[in-house]
């Protein structure tokens, strides 16, 4: 009885921690969406339908990690900033 209870805790701690632990949402505009599910699809992602529309896609990595595939007009009218033309300009450095 007493591994059951030490489970049960175990349980009701790993719960709480998992439920606390960030979501981290990568939101990316892209002009060919299917290309982009397809490379995402193949690197192991799902498509998550209850966010997804015509749109917008999510992808989904884990509980806790997602990319957002947009239209360049879905992100547009999210950003606060123009989309950068990633031919001619530095959109980002990650490390």
């Amino acid at each position: 009885m007493l591994s059951i209870i030490h489970y049960l805790k175990f349980k009701s701690i790993n719960h709480r921690i998992n439920s606390r632990a960030p979501q981290v949402f990568i939101n990316l505009a892209v002009k060919e969406s299917q290309k982009s599910i397809d490379f995402y699809t193949a690197l192991g992602f799902t498509n998550n339908l209850q966010f997804s529309d015509d749109t917008a896609k999510c992808m989904v990595w884990s509980d806790h990690i997602f990319v957002m595939i947009m239209t360049p007009e879905k992100f547009d009218g999210l950003a606060t900033k123009p989309i950068a033309d990633t031919k001619t300009n530095l959109a980002g450095l990650f490390s």
